[in-house]
């Protein structure tokens, strides 16, 4: 697991892992809910929005995707140039922070 969000009211858990995939978690029982995948590449970082109808997700495949929570659907993704190191959602602007790796 490389990175995990709560949904705003608690009752979820998104996490996002080396296997490509974004999982749902119910935070009360542990219990896996859903798997989005989609990424090709490790996904780094994980964020809910803030009224909880989006998650975000950015990878080493250099794309962020957006997914509608409910149904685990992705919705939109945005294409940068390098692998995205974070991402988050404040008043339901994205930001997005990717880094170019050193050659060492």
């Amino acid at each position: 697991m490389r990175s995990v969000a709560y949904s705003p009211d608690g009752k979820h858990l998104v996490s996002g892992s080396c296997d490509r995939t974004v999982k749902v978690w119910d935070s009360q029982t542990g219990k896996e809910e859903c798997t989005l995948t989609g990424h090709s590449d490790w996904v780094n970082s994980v964020a809910y929005s803030p009224d909880g109808k989006h998650i975000v997700s950015g990878s080493d495949d250099k794309t962020v995707k957006i997914w509608d929570s409910t149904p685990g659907k992705e919705v939109s993704v945005l294409f940068c140039n390098c692998p995205i190191v974070c991402c988050c959602v404040e008043c339901f602007d994205l930001r997005v922070w990717s880094m170019s790796r050193s050659a060492r």
